[in-house]
């Protein structure tokens, strides 16, 4: 119990200490709204990181945050993007990005993408998938919604 709680309070100094990116991005207005295409980010609900706040970035711009169990919806042009994300960063403190996820969007096509802790020991805590609609549902169904 001694070890436990040990890491537990090793892990909120780790995320006490972090510099957060300080600013969030308007994505820019979408001309043709019957090519406009959506973006779901999803933050899964497992216990490891779900008390540290992810920033979520298109086209290297970050788009909105969120916590562990919570997803939004993002409007964005048809077309290739990349996606990433800024998260407390493993063993150092500080916020870090990801390697890029490189998408394709089709107009009006909706992409599901999900976060999830990876392993302990991995130099970068979170990975980056995308999900099917039937899997993304599923999980939103127990998660909450953030309105931008």
């Amino acid at each position: 119990m001694k070890i436990f709680l040990s890491v537990l309070l090793l892990a909120f100094l780790f995320i006490g200490c972090s510099n957060k990116p300080d600013k969030l991005y308007l994505y820019p207005k979408i001309k043709d709204k019957n090519s406009a295409s959506e973006i779901v980010f999803i933050r899964s609900n497992h216990l490891i990181g779900s008390i540290a706040l992810i920033y979520f970035a298109v086209d290297d711009k970050n788009l909105t945050a969120l916590m562990g169990n919570e997803y939004t919806k993002i409007p964005i042009p048809a077309g290739s993007h990349t996606i990433s994300i800024e998260a407390p960063g493993g063993w150092s403190p500080g916020y870090k990005k990801s390697d890029e996820l490189s998408i394709y969007i089709k107009p009006k096509e909706i992409k599901y993408i999900y976060v999830v802790p990876n392993a302990i020991f991995s130099s970068y805590p979170y990975l980056i998938q995308t999900l099917d609609e039937y899997t993304a549902k599923r999980i939103m169904s127990n998660a909450k919604y953030l309105e931008e």
